[in-house]
């Protein structure tokens, strides 16, 4: 029991968990307050998330303000195509259903590829984000990579969505559990991601990224 309560007992390292998801989260919610942002303040969430699992603990606001100013851009071109995807598809899906009149063919083969829309640009985004947050990508390089191993490792993707529909439903059910969602999300969708990561770059090291 007192080695449970020690600095090196497992008490002392979930409260220090507990807290550095508290941090991450609050940063994201500062950093997203533009909303355009949130592309880089995730990035950069990631980036602090699999620095902690890799055994590489550092500062964790200056490592996700490091994360932040280096990929601004490119996080920030991600998040706004893939919003602007979404937005397009979910306007379309409104159109047909709600305010069409005309119940042709057309519309009904059109509406399942708003749908497919939606769901790919969420799986290129659970991709796209972590991919950023460990490696050096172009836009273009990083879009073609997200979408293929969103789609090559779908089961992967398919538990990273899971994951988050999880927390969003604990954080209705319980509403004070918020202060830990992204964080905590972030946090336990890396142990996939950078499993599928290390398939690609055995050698791949969070510190170095």
């Amino acid at each position: 029991m007192r080695e449970f309560f020690s600095m090196d007992g497992t008490f002392y390292k979930i409260g220090n968990l507990v807290a550095d998801l508290f941090v991450l989260t609050v940063l994201w919610i500062l950093c997203s307050l533009p909303l355009v942002t949130a592309g880089a303040s995730t990035t950069a969430v990631y980036y602090v998330a699999t620095k902690r699992i890799s055994g590489r603990e550092g500062y964790i606001a200056r490592d996700f303000f490091k994360s932040f100013r280096k990929n601004f851009v490119t996080a920030t071109a991600v998040f706004a195509l893939l919003a602007a995807v979404i937005a397009v598809a979910a306007v379309n899906i409104i159109y047909i259903i709600f305010i069409n009149t005309d119940s042709g063919s057309f519309f009904s083969i059109v509406l399942p590829f708003q749908f497919a829309f939606i769901l790919e640009a969420v799986f290129v985004g659970i991709f796209a984000f972590p991919l950023l947050s460990r490696f050096d990508m172009k836009f273009k390089v990083l879009m073609k990579s997200a979408f293929v191993m969103a789609n090559r490792h779908i089961l992967t993707t398919l538990l990273c969505l899971c994951l988050f529909l999880a927390i969003l439903l604990v954080c209705f059910l319980y509403l004070p559990a918020a202060i830990l969602s992204i964080g905590g999300y972030c946090y336990l969708s890396s142990f996939l991601l950078m499993k599928r990561f290390k398939k690609y770059r055995p050698d791949l090291d969070p510190e170095d990224s």
